[in-house]
């Protein structure tokens, strides 16, 4: 068992009620990720995402070698696309909040597909410290919280759910998938806020269900988990009820990667941070429950893509990855590879407030595009891909 040191002095002098609270984890939403602060072996302050769907802590390679890891091994570990081989490198501290880990192990990868040069991503933590608390993510307010086990009482407000962690030790819940022809299918569903998205089927239920043909219209979408790439299918639900809320006509993802969690029958698929934002959440692992309230973001509009755009910021500009069909970027000639200087004379926008600029009130966007050396002006008129 980890040794853990908990600074105590100040449980003596408050509240019986704040007594249960061990520390805050102030944190931000960025690109779809959690980002909390974490020290590892008495360093810099590093950016890393808090995780549901982690087992393991992971750190940026270069982070790695800043800190001066030295590599003990090497750990097989399933991603959604399948199984990969991860260096890892074992006895570091960790220190989140006022919480002190000690001989944590860590798994060593580029994470830059992750992150950007606006938000880089140092690394990934989640199942290890879920494990040893209760544990709450506040939407409202911005921050995770630690419980004591022994005192910990739900807050007014939580109903509570059942979950399973097997057979992956991640939470797992029953959600119902609804369609257009009058199905409804029940199934189980990772709870993963490391997922920048809002749903993601696995190929069982897309086959089962023949999703690709009856969420029509969609568009490929490639992407990558830890170390390997998928095509997925980008559609338009009619429904899906999580935790006895429903939610409707939102943008989804259909993996067609038959490799790792992707292709598991034993789950239909993973709820993302896309969703799991709207209810402040409580876990507790030992007890196999969580309780959920929704919060503030209940009713926001779910992001959604009107440019039909991949980008990655680099250099002070954001790159073209890929360009989707039937979108308004490929009706005005947009090519992977172009460099956007500004937007509507805006320059150096993040990933995130290009996608919040780039929406249908704005019947007409003007790019300045860097193209093989040359500048071109693009007219870019936002709308609905599918």
């Amino acid at each position: 068992m980890k040794k853990l040191i908990i600074l105590t002095l100040l449980l003596f002098s408050i509240p019986v009620w704040a007594q249960e609270v061990i520390t805050t984890l102030p944190f931000e939403i960025v690109n779809g990720h959690i980002y909390v602060k974490v020290v590892v072996d008495n360093g810099r302050p590093l950016n890393l995402a808090f995780d549901t769907g982690a087992r393991a802590n992971l750190l940026h390679e270069q982070v790695a070698e800043e800190l001066g890891f030295n590599i003990d091994g090497v750990q097989q570990v399933n991603d959604a696309s399948g199984i990969v081989k991860i260096k890892s490198s074992y006895n570091h501290s960790m220190k989140v909040g006022s919480l002190d880990f000690r001989r944590e192990t860590f798994l060593l990868m580029n994470l830059d597909h992750l992150g950007d040069e606006d938000h880089p991503m140092d690394g990934v933590i989640g199942g290890s410290i879920l494990d040893e608390f209760i544990t709450e993510i506040n939407f409202d307010d911005s921050e995770i919280r630690f419980y004591e086990r022994s005192v910990f009482q739900a807050p007014e407000g939580f109903t509570e759910e059942k979950m399973t962690l097997e057979p992956f030790r991640v939470p797992i819940i029953n959600c119902k998938l609804m369609l257009n022809n009058g199905t409804v299918k029940e199934g189980f569903y990772l709870v993963d806020t490391g997922a920048a998205l809002a749903i993601r089927f696995n190929v069982p239920l897309v086959k089962e269900q023949k999703l690709t043909e009856s969420l029509l219209p969609n568009y490929a979408y490639t992407s990558r988990a830890l170390n390997s790439e998928s095509t997925d299918y980008i559609g338009r639900l009619p429904a899906f009820e999580i935790m006895g809320h429903k939610f409707q006509g939102f943008q989804v993802r259909m993996a067609t990667d038959a490799g790792g969690v992707s292709g598991r029958s034993s789950v239909d698929g993973i709820v993302g941070l896309e969703i799991l934002k709207r209810f402040n959440l409580i876990f507790d692992y030992r007890q196999e429950i969580i309780y959920m309230q929704p919060n503030s973001l209940y009713n926001n509009f779910f992001l959604e893509n009107f440019s039909g755009l991949k980008l990655k910021k680099q250099n002070g500009r954001l790159h073209v990855e890929a360009v989707a069909d039937n979108s308004p970027a490929l009706d005005q000639g947009m090519k992977t590879g172009d460099e956007i200087l500004s937007v509507d004379g805006q320059k150096n926008l993040s990933k995130m407030a290009f996608l919040e600029y780039v929406q249908p009130m704005r019947k007409d966007v003007k790019l300045e595009v860097l193209r093989e050396g040359k500048i071109i002006f693009v007219s870019l008129k936002p709308r609905k891909i599918i």
